[in-house]
């Protein structure tokens, strides 16, 4: 689009648009401006405080970085040990997150509050950062505003925050990534392209998925730039060299101790177009909480559940359509007007394709399988968001002399925004209170964790939940839903009659085993209707030595 003419340099298309609109003429002084966006993102902090109240939320992955951190912190390397005494690398996940954690404990602080700090100031940070780019490229003081109160009032986004986990370092780096590439596109400047370098290679090393902040960057240095085709695949490679040396380094050394990379394994290309199939019912289910909340789609019918979702969608793409439609017909952009919006719109929507492709390409190909949930597509929602608000922006520009559309359109979207207004604060009180994942009472209140806790300091554990053992006593676990366990092909048989498995091998030898209240689940989910049967078989002929509430210890043998 700004290539309609590239003699309109985007210094000139600025020094254009502050003369047509001068200082005294806006409507609200910059400084102001920012300061607004201070105070917004000041509020985002305290919702994912108020969010966290009973602390940040602990699960699986999260204790595998709160473990890894600590253990890194005691001198026993990045990663967790395994219960037969031997060290394991960081399994999975990137290590920029632990790392951090790590830098935190150096000064003494409890890990688990400094994630929940360091992932509230990092969300306040991503408030700002994104307002402020929408400002500086838009110049449009209210759009700027509206970005930054749609991400604060976000229910995905307070959510995401709300973890111990390493998603908000992978947005924050790698949206600052994106936004300053858009700034060296505009105006060529060597801290800009090391800034934006540096934003998506740390995005990068934090989560996996941060390859499509290096691949949305690299394309817009190509796309964006004004210079000639020699000038922008020089910016472009020296971007990817800095951007992907920290995750080549890392890759390189996992590949070296764990002769594997994340952890994961290529699936044969067999059934591969029924895995991308798979992959859109709940990417619908994503989106569609983007829009309501999801105890009102549990009520709603099916039929008008699909309505509202093409809704959502309609209603972005037709924004999207009639600014590109003003904007060609009208030639604004060849006259050098809304370079800035336009240009932060083709960054997001470039991000928003290479996604979509790259998540749905390693969604078909690796095993075990991502998990498409908003967590997983995180970006795309942010930058749906703010999509929607330049979009707006440049829609009212094009069309002051039609009021009632304007009307319209800011209907809309303060409408949407009324609707995150009530929904999210609501969110946070109710995580705060009842907190999340290990934080919540039924979990600190366990009576199986208690007598795992009671269980001598030698005794070795086989367990389904190996990272909530390993949370709340720090002892490492063998893992019970693995291996001939979770075999369908392998006969019913009670744990311990396969010597040859380490876990059972382990629990003829005196340790114990670990049952929690969720396996009957995990087994009906691999089994299907063999389930209980299955798990009867498990454990016949077993000496139960302890029952409780939501779990219960047995023993190969009476102690």
């Amino acid at each position: 689009m700004s290539g309609n003419n590239p003699g309109i340099s985007p210094a000139a298309a600025d020094r254009g648009w502050e003369a047509h609109n001068p200082p005294a003429a806006r409507s609200i002084p910059a400084w102001i401006v920012v300061a607004l966006l201070a105070l917004i993102g000041l509020a985002g902090v305290g919702m994912i405080l108020r969010a966290t109240a009973s602390g940040p939320g602990i699960g699986g992955d999260a204790t595998i970085y709160l473990t890894s951190a600590r253990n890194l912190l005691a001198g026993k390397g990045l990663g967790l040990l395994n219960p037969d005494g031997t060290f394991r690398p960081l399994p999975y996940t990137p290590p920029l997150f632990p790392l951090l954690l790590s830098a935190l404990g150096l000064f003494g602080l409890d890990l688990v509050q400094a994630a929940r700090w360091l992932n509230a100031l990092l969300f306040g940070g991503t408030i700002w950062v994104a307002g402020a780019a929408v400002y500086r490229l838009t110049r449009q003081a209210a759009v700027a505003l509206l970005a930054a109160a749609l991400l604060m009032l976000s229910p995905v986004l307070v959510r995401v925050y709300s973890w111990a986990m390493a998603e908000p370092v992978f947005l924050f780096t790698g949206f600052l990534g994106l936004f300053l590439s858009v700034g060296y596109a505009r105006r060529p400047e060597r801290a800009l392209l090391a800034g934006a370098a540096l934003g998506c290679g740390l995005s990068f090393l934090a989560r996996y998925i941060g390859a499509g902040f290096v691949g949305a960057a690299a394309l817009v240095l190509l796309l964006l730039d004004r210079r000639g085709w020699l000038a922008r695949i020089r910016a472009a490679l020296a971007f990817l060299g800095i951007s992907l040396a920290p995750i080549a380094v890392w890759m390189a050394w996992d590949l070296w101790k764990t002769q594997t990379v994340a952890s994961r394994s290529i699936q044969s290309p067999l059934g591969l177009g029924a895995r991308l199939l798979s992959a859109f019912p709940p990417l619908k289910e994503d989106i569609l909480f983007w829009l309501i909340p999801d105890t009102l789609e549990a009520r709603l019918p099916h039929l008008l559940n699909n309505l509202i979702f093409l809704a959502g969608v309609v209603v972005l793409a037709a924004l999207l359509a009639g600014v590109a439609w003003l904007s060609l017909s009208r030639r604004r952009l060849a006259a050098g007007e809304l370079t800035g919006s336009a240009s932060l719109v083709i960054s997001l929507i470039l991000l928003a394709a290479v996604f979509i492709a790259g998540t749905l390409l390693v969604y078909v190909t690796t095993f075990p399988p991502i998990t498409l949930d908003n967590r997983m597509i995180v970006p795309l929602h942010v930058a749906a968001l703010l999509l929607a608000a330049v979009l707006a922006g440049m829609l009212v520009r094009l069309e002051t002399g039609r009021r009632w559309l304007v009307a319209g359109v800011w209907l809309v979207i303060l409408g949407f925004t009324a609707s995150y207004l009530y929904r999210t604060p609501r969110i946070a009180n109710q995580y705060g209170s009842a907190g999340l994942g290990y934080m919540m009472k039924e979990y600190q209140e366990s009576d199986t964790i208690r007598a795992v806790k009671a269980l001598p300091a030698g005794t070795q554990i086989i367990t389904n939940e190996i990272t909530e053992v390993l949370y709340f006593t720090g002892r490492p676990s063998y893992a019970l839903l693995s291996g001939k366990t979770v075999d369908p092909g392998s006969p019913p048989a009670a744990y311990g009659s396969d010597p040859s498995d380490a876990g059972q091998a382990a629990f003829r030898d005196g340790a114990a085993l670990v049952i929690f209240n969720t396996l009957p689940g995990s087994f009906q989910e691999i089994f299907g209707d063999q389930g209980p049967a299955r798990l009867a078989a498990l454990t016949n002929g077993l000496y139960r030595a302890y029952s409780g509430s939501d779990g219960a210890i047995y023993y190969y043998l009476a102690p």
